[in-house]
């Protein structure tokens, strides 16, 4: 309870991030160990100055590990509570967050936003798909 009024408190400010990170210092554990892994993975494409464009950024994991890889990170994602969490990270001298959906033609569309972000969507035949599911389908 603490924590997630503390996330929506600090969210969109400075101390969003180092809080976040100190809370998993002392107790996640397997978030540092799986961050190490990515850092690690990563060195291996990303190096210092390198342009990195993150497609579906969502809230910026990854965005955040390129960034920390010396990387001037573009951070593509149409769902707008995402981009403005995106918006947050820093350093922001280095990422450019644009607020839209890439495809293969030009075109305009609805995103029908889910409450899980990573489900959002531009597709009806997947949000049909979705409602079918039973982990997904509206509690009436």
């Amino acid at each position: 309870m603490l924590k997630k009024q503390l996330k929506s408190i600090t969210r969109g400010s400075v101390l969003h991030a180092p809080l976040r990170d100190a809370y998993r210092f002392v107790f996640n554990r397997d978030y540092r160990a799986k961050r190490r892994q990515m850092l690690s993975f990563y060195t291996q494409f990303i190096s210092k100055g390198s342009i990195v464009f993150d497609v579906g950024a969502n809230v910026g994991e990854y965005t955040e590990i390129f960034l920390e890889l010396g990387a001037d990170v573009v951070a593509v994602e149409p769902n707008p509570d995402c981009a403005r969490t995106l918006e947050q990270i820093r350093p922001r001298r280095r990422l450019t967050v644009k607020r839209a959906a890439l495809g293969s033609s030009q075109s305009e569309g609805t995103l029908h936003v889910c409450d899980q972000n990573p489900l959002s969507t531009l597709s009806s035949q997947w949000l049909d798909t979705a409602k079918r599911m039973p982990e997904f389908a509206s509690k009436d």
